[in-house]
């Protein structure tokens, strides 16, 4: 049954992906290292991405590894997501619309002591992808056009590992290795003056580095099934090792002049410290509150010694997730979990000191497999980042989500009679 649902499963991910444009593009890429990836998973993702205070034995939580440790001594637990997002990207003057589609990440949980938990995976970090052209005429220079172009990524493949030091405290990390390249390239082009330089600037940057990140949470059981919990998650500043291309060049008529060629120079990125806190309130097999603030100090990082137009980032977000009656055995549509969330941020971009907002809301389904804990999880996000004025670029988006967790025994060896 196991490996009947992921092959099927695969294969209508493979199908969709075949269908999709699966092309990347935000003109917000351009600034940092991209646009920076949701971390949540199937659940979370339904409840307005709130998961510090999230613990599951049914589910993954990389957000908080603190939560490792509530995995079932006998489950194994396999996670595999996949997105299809649709934006429109609009200025005062014109609109386009773009679509992506991927897999959104590829995990796996499982104990190792009745105390402690592990999990380990692959997932995107960020994102970078944009092509913009603009022109305009210039006194006594003419026509200038101008192209901005960037690609690329950084993904990151995580151990974590969680323990609980009492009954109701847990302590995690998360060891990650952060890898891949952002490359970002722009030209001057001035067609009417065959004495303005022209210029072209190309950036390529590779990254390979470790960093951790921590997380605590702590539960206290009330009547009546009940239980909240808290939560905290913790990054510190680091700095990731960088290699870095560049070629600036000028043309001028066929005279072609380089201003600057490096190859594999050595540096950093520096990542901000983060923290966040969340809370959760729930009743078993019945209803569940989440809530979670976020705070990421980008504004005193820099990249290769210089700043970007970074700010401090900060999210608040909540979530609910209701089951009408998990024991129903006539109503399938009783034992589903229903979701529903909204968020709100202050993202890292601040641009012509403008720094980017985005919100939306978020609902969901969590479906469940007759006779056994795999189920599907199905969350729609609809959000808006940005605005068109100052220039700037609004970004009305629909992000439909799809997550499989598959569930099996650990160290359980089946009897045949």
């Amino acid at each position: 049954m196991f490996k009947q649902i992921f092959i099927t499963f695969i294969f209508l991910v493979s199908i969709s992906l075949s269908y999709a444009q699966n092309s990347y593009f935000s003109p917000y890429s351009r600034y940092g290292i991209g646009d920076i990836a949701d971390k949540n998973f199937g659940q979370a993702k339904a409840m307005g991405k709130s998961s510090i205070a999230l613990r599951s034995k049914e589910h993954l939580n990389l957000n908080n590894p603190a939560s490792y440790s509530e995995i079932d001594s006998l489950n194994f637990i396999f996670e595999v997501g996949y997105f299809n997002k649709y934006t429109n990207y609009s200025t005062n003057s014109q609109s386009i619309n773009k679509n992506d589609a991927n897999l959104s990440y590829i995990t796996m949980g499982f104990p190792v002591t009745q105390w402690w938990g592990s999990s380990i995976g692959l997932l995107p970090y960020s994102t970078v992808g944009y092509d913009i052209k603009s022109s305009e005429v210039l006194p006594q220079v003419g026509t200038a056009n101008y192209e901005y172009v960037g690609s690329g990524g950084l993904s990151k493949f995580y151990f974590g590992n969680s323990v609980k030091l009492f009954k109701n405290l847990s302590i995690g990390a998360n060891m990650s290795y952060l890898f891949g390249s952002l490359v970002y390239a722009k030209s001057e082009v001035f067609l009417d003056d065959k004495y303005a330089f022209d210029y072209y600037f190309y950036d390529s940057t590779k990254v390979n580095d470790l960093f951790f990140d921590f997380g605590i949470q702590y539960s206290q059981k009330l009547k009546n099934n009940q239980e909240i919990i808290l939560g905290g998650t913790f990054n510190n500043k680091n700095k990731i090792n960088a290699l870095r291309s560049q070629l600036i060049k000028t043309h001028l008529a066929t005279a072609v002049s380089t201003v600057k060629d490096t190859d594999d120079e050595k540096g950093s990125l520096e990542f901000p410290m983060s923290f966040g806190f969340g809370i959760s309130y729930s009743k078993l097999n019945k209803f569940l509150f989440v809530a979670d603030y976020v705070q990421q100090n980008w504004s005193d990082t820099k990249f290769f010694g210089v700043s970007d137009s970074l700010s401090d980032s900060r999210l608040i977000s909540a979530g609910l997730e209701y089951i009408p009656n998990s024991a129903s055995l006539n109503n399938y549509f009783n034992r589903v979990r229903y979701r529903i969330g909204g968020y709100y941020s202050n993202s890292y971009m601040n641009i012509n000191n403008n720094q980017i907002n985005d919100f939306g809301i978020t609902f969901g389904f969590g479906f469940p497999l007759r006779k056994t804990k795999t189920s599907f999880n199905l969350s729609v996000e609809l959000g808006q980042r940005g605005t068109t004025t100052n220039n700037l670029i609004k970004e009305k988006y629909a992000n439909i989500c799809l997550n499989l967790t598959l569930h099996d025994f650990w160290f359980f060896k089946r009897k045949i009679e």
